[in-house]
């Protein structure tokens, strides 16, 4: 079998724009969280503003989402919210910080602390 020629970004320059913007939207059609990155990077291309509505609107969508996540969906579900954490933590963060920060405390601190205090005072006899 013939050698993987290396992926460093030297090798991707080489591809031209036109192949990686065709590769980048193949892979976006296949793979949900990737094209939630893509859509982030557009994104800041008009500023940290569109990026924070993005980050508002998923996050808006996982404090509205209330059904279980089944094992099968376990993988996807994780990869949606590392794609989150990496727009917040890379697209945002680099443009802004006090957004990033009260974004993330989404992850830190419930909205609704009643819907969550048996996480934090398990009921007696527990």
């Amino acid at each position: 079998m013939p050698r993987q020629p290396p992926s460093n970004e030297e090798a991707l320059v080489k591809l031209g724009s036109e192949k990686l913007a065709r590769l980048v939207i193949d892979e976006a059609k296949r793979n949900v969280a990737f094209r939630k990155l893509v859509a982030a990077a557009l994104a800041a291309t008009q500023g940290p503003a569109a990026v924070a509505a993005i980050i508002d609107r998923r996050l808006a969508g996982l404090d509205r989402a209330k059904a279980f996540v089944d094992w099968e969906k376990a993988k996807a579900f994780t990869a949606n919210i590392a794609a989150t954490v990496a727009t917040i933590t890379g697209e945002l963060a680099s443009a802004d910080h006090a957004p990033d920060i009260v974004a993330m405390n989404v992850f830190v601190v419930p909205t609704n602390a009643s819907s969550c205090s048996n996480l934090r005072h398990p009921p007696p006899g527990s």
